[in-house]
C-alpha cells in the first residue's frame, strides 16, 4: 500500500506541474522517465509527407552519417506543446541519424535538473539539451557534462545571471541557448485586452523562479505602468489560481479581463463562467492548447501567444555542429526566438497549417543548410536570422511549394 501511495502521489504531483506551466494534455509519465525516439509523428497534426520533410537526396542519406544520442530534460512530452517539440526532434533525428531520450522531471528544482543531467551522462549520451533550465546551477550543469565530455545547451531560458554569463559562453562544452521573447508576450496581452475594450483587468502569473514566467510577469507590470487607463484590479502568483481568480471575481464587479502567464482557457474559463462573468470577462494568455481555437471564435480569448515547441532546434543545430568538429563559432551563442501572437481564428488556424501541420517550420533540408558539415558556407548569423524571422507567414511564404 506504502508503495502505491507513493506512486499515485508521484503522478498527482506530475500532472499538476504540467498544468502549473500553462501545458495541456499532460500524461502521467513517470519522473525521472526516459524515452528514445520514435519513427514517426503523431498523425494528429503532424504527418509528415515524404516529399515535404523527408531526404531528399540532397545531403548524404542518414545512414552513413555518424551516429549520435542526445538528452533532452524537459517536464512532459505529451501536452500541446511537448508533444509537438518531440515530434519534431524525432523528426530531425531520423534525418541526422540523432537518437534523442527524452528524460522526464517532476519538478524545476535545481537538484533535480542536475540529476537529470548525471541520470543521462552516465547513460553516454553526447549532448544534454535542457528546457527552462536557469539560474547559478548551470554552471554545475555545465560541469558534469564537462567532466564526461559531453555538450550541453538550454531550450526556453538562457543565462541571465551576470556573474556566471561569461564563463559558461565561454566554456567549450556549453552550446548555447534559445528563449523566446516573453517580455514582449506579457506585454503584448495586457496591451491587446485593452484594446479589445478591458480595462479592470487581474494579473496572474505562475510562482517565481522560472525565467520565461518571471520575464512574461515583468511584461504584464510594464504594460499596467504604460497605460494609466488600464486599471490593475489584482494580481497573483502561485499556483493556486482558481481560488485567486474567484476573489478577484468576487471583490471586483467592474473586472472585465484576465492577464495570465500560462495557460488561460483551461484555468480561467469555468471560474469565469460559475461567478456569472461568461462574456464579460476576457482572457490573455501564453502558450497555446487545444482549446485556444474555440477561445478566439466565441470571443472569450482576445489573445493568446505560443508557437514555442521550434526551441530545441537551435540548441540542437549548434550542438550538431560541435559533434561534428564545424562549430559555427568559438563561443556559445544566445539566440532570441519570436513568439507567434493569434488575436482571430484565423490567425491560430493558419498556425495549425503553416507551423503546425504537415510540413515542420524548418525540415531536415533547410536544417542541415545551417551545419557546416553540409553546407561549408553555414555561419552563425544565418541561424540568428532564421530564428528572428519564426513566423506564420514567414514559414507559408518559404514552404508555398507546399501549400498550392
Amino acid at each position: 500500500m506504502k508503495r502505491f501511495l507513493k506512486k499515485a502521489t508521484a503522478l498527482v504531483l506530475s500532472a499538476i506541474m504540467c498544468v502549473s506551466l500553462g501545458l495541456t494534455g499532460c500524461s502521467s509519465s513517470q519522473s525521472g522517465s526516459s524515452t528514445g525516439t520514435t519513427s514517426t509523428p503523431a498523425a494528429s497534426t503532424t504527418a509528415v509527407t515524404a516529399t515535404a520533410n523527408g531526404d531528399s537526396g540532397k545531403y548524404p542519406a542518414a545512414s552513413t552519417l555518424p551516429h549520435y544520442t542526445i538528452g533532452i530534460v524537459i517536464h512532459s512530452t505529451q501536452d500541446f506543446l511537448t508533444s509537438h517539440l518531440k515530434d519534431y526532434m524525432d523528426y530531425l533525428g531520423k534525418s541526422f541519424n540523432v537518437d534523442f531520450k527524452f528524460q522526464i522531471i517532476e519538478n524545476f528544482s535545481d537538484d533535480t535538473y542536475l540529476n537529470a543531467i548525471e541520470n543521462l551522462c552516465s547513460q553516454g549520451v553526447n549532448g544534454v539539451i535542457c528546457t527552462n533550465f536557469s539560474g547559478t546551477a548551470i554552471v554545475k550543469g555545465i560541469s558534469i557534462c564537462q567532466s564526461h565530455k559531453v555538450y550541453m545547451g538550454i531550450g526556453f531560458s538562457q543565462i541571465t545571471d551576470s556573474s556566471i554569463r561569461d564563463a559558461a559562453l565561454n566554456n567549450p562544452y556549453y552550446v548555447g541557448s534559445a528563449y523566446e521573447s516573453d517580455f514582449k508576450a506579457g506585454y503584448d496581452i495586457v496591451k491587446t485586452l485593452a484594446a479589445k475594450g478591458s480595462k479592470n483587468i487581474a494579473a496572474i502569473g505562475y510562482t517565481p523562479g522560472i525565467t520565461c514566467h518571471d520575464r512574461r510577469w515583468a511584461g504584464i507590470l510594464q504594460a499596467f505602468k504604460d497605460d494609466p487607463s488600464i486599471k490593475k484590479v489584482g494580481e497573483y502568483r502561485g499556483t493556486n489560481w482558481t481560488p485567486a481568480l474567484q476573489n478577484f471575481l468576487a471583490t471586483n464587479s467592474d473586472m472585465d479581463g484576465v492577464a495570465i502567464t500560462l495557460l488561460g482557457m483551461e484555468l480561467c474559463s469555468q471560474p469565469i463562467k460559475a461567478a456569472g462573468k461568461e462574456g464579460k470577462v476576457k482572457i490573455a494568455c501564453v502558450d497555446f492548447s487545444d482549446k485556444s481555437l474555440a477561445g478566439l471564435k466565441d470571443g472569450e480569448l482576445a489573445i493568446t501567444i505560443g508557437g514555442q515547441f521550434v526551441d530545441t532546434f537551435f540548441p540542437f543545430i549548434l550542438m550538431y555542429n560541435k559533434l561534428a568538429g564545424t562549430a559555427l563559432s568559438d563561443k556559445a551563442e544566445e539566440i532570441q526566438v519570436p513568439l507567434i501572437e493569434c488575436t482571430t481564428a484565423q490567425q491560430f488556424e493558419d498556425y495549425m497549417k503553416y507551423v503546425n501541420g504537415s510540413v515542420w517550420p524548418w525540415t531536415a533540408d533547410e536544417a542541415k543548410a545551417f551545419v557546416k558539415k553540409f553546407n561549408p558556407d553555414a555561419k552563425m548569423g544565418d541561424l540568428i536570422d532564421a530564428a528572428a524571422s519564426y513566423s506564420t507567414e514567414n514559414i507559408k511564404q518559404r514552404h508555398a511549394q507546399w501549400f498550392k
